[in-house]
């Protein structure tokens, strides 16, 4: 669906929407101002609470309200911020998800969306140039079927094909390797995408609260309120968690064992200015591993993931002196040309992934009137136009896609949050 369908579908309905067994979310019409209430200057009241206004939360709650609902949206840092797993400047865009080919159609949907999106919001956010993976072997069979029966183009290349078309590239010239190119997919601004999203929500009537919020008391398996650091409550028919990693400090009981917060991020390795073309946006892709040099970014060489977990308050971002030789090491074998540049910023966050690495977009077990959503699991930021349409559809009552509901619920298995792990980065030749 395109973005005109999905405004005028959105826009067909502006009656009350029935949530199942949380009373209703009313609906203002698109065309007008919404009802939210401030009561004695220490109340808020609204259809809709989102807590969170990183990727899931913002565009949950931008989604909501063009769909006629009155919405506040309450971060405590602000939209994208640096403590948040949507921090940072750049992201990843790709297709290929193995034999989960419901991603595979939401980041095929999310591309569409994401240039839509930027066009209305006046500001580059996504920068196509395609996603290479380099490996010893064919690519698998389960991608390019996906690939073939949802018309998404690709191309297999020989060794001699990757190196005559990215000569910048090393692939081992004694090794038989094969390259898989998308030509759809690159890399995506984080921050900036996130304040965008925040910023036309605004525009478009909703409220956005810059504040702490906390649980306040409730009363027959109903939140009712949250408790604000500034003071102010804020009431609603419908509460969705959308807080990354703080998921885990507010509900600890119910994710304790299903969510894993983790250091993760991108060092930013400089670019000379002869070489500036060849390592940049559009000419170098995506090569999972490393994105290329946007804006004057410098090219963003992924950080090795942690496995002990990190308070997102508290963590310190910066680098240890192993992480960043790494990170030059890596770029240095991969791109030899870039040997001995240097190491000229970081982007550290933390990763919040589930189980099973597909997101929880679920009713909160204790709370008619509470859902969560979120558990990136590091690829969740690219979805973020479809993951918002998705979740304010579910929390609504029009689910459009009832056979994910079962994939993203709030799984009964679990993990040992402490066991020890050591996840590579993902190499560039496979």
């Amino acid at each position: 669906m395109n973005r005109r369908d999905f405004l005028k579908a959105a826009g067909t309905n502006s009656a009350a929407l029935a949530i199942s067994g949380s009373g209703a979310v009313g609906a203002t019409g698109r065309g007008q101002a919404p009802a939210i209430r401030t009561t004695a200057g220490t109340g808020i009241t609204a259809d809709v609470a989102v807590i969170g206004a990183g990727v899931f939360g913002g565009w949950t709650a931008l989604c909501l309200r063009e769909m006629g609902h009155s919405v506040v949206l309450i971060d405590q840092y602000g939209p994208g911020n640096s403590k948040s797993s949507s921090g940072g400047e750049v992201r990843g865009m790709r297709a290929a998800y193995g034999d989960r080919e419901y991603y595979t159609r939401w980041a095929i949907a999310a591309m569409e969306q994401w240039k839509i999106r930027e066009a209305e919001f006046g500001t580059k956010l996504y920068f196509e140039s395609g996603v290479l993976g380099v490996s010893r072997t064919q690519p698998a069979q389960t991608v390019r079927s996906i690939f073939d029966r949802l018309k998404f183009p690709y191309e297999v290349l020989t060794r001699e094909e990757l190196t005559k078309r990215w000569p910048q590239i090393a692939t081992e010239d004694s090794a038989e390797v094969v390259g898989f190119y998308q030509p759809r997919g690159g890399t995506l601004k984080a921050h900036a995408s996130c304040v965008a999203v925040a910023s036309a929500f605004q525009k478009k009537g909703g409220r956005f609260v810059l504040a702490k919020a906390s649980l306040a008391p409730t009363s027959q398996g109903r939140l009712q309120r949250v408790r604000l650091s500034s003071g102010e409550t804020v009431s609603a028919g419908t509460f969705i968690f959308a807080a990354g990693p703080w998921l885990l400090t507010m509900f600890p009981e119910l994710l304790d064992r299903k969510l894993r917060v983790a250091k993760s991020g991108h060092g930013m390795v400089g670019v000379p200015p002869e070489l500036s073309r060849d390592y940049s946006y559009p000419v170098l892709p995506n090569t999972n591993a490393m994105l290329p040099n946007v804006d004057g970014l410098g090219l963003a060489v992924m950080m090795t993931v942690g496995t002990t977990p990190v308070d997102p308050d508290t963590h310190d971002r910066v680098p240890t002196p192993e992480a960043k030789a790494e990170v030059l090491a890596r770029t240095a074998q991969w791109f030899p040309a870039l040997k001995g540049q240097p190491f000229i910023n970081a982007h550290v966050c933390q990763l919040d992934s589930t189980v099973d690495a597909n997101f929880i977009v679920d009713r909160h077990p204790g709370f008619d009137d509470v859902w969560i959503a979120g558990g990136g699991s590091d690829h969740g930021f690219k979805f973020g136009p479809v993951t918002g349409d998705y979740v304010a559809h579910r929390v609504v009552g029009r689910d459009t896609q009832p056979e994910l509901a079962p994939i993203f619920r709030i799984k009964s298995q679990t993990f040992d949050v402490t066991a020890s792990r050591n996840p590579a980065v993902p190499a560039l030749i496979e």
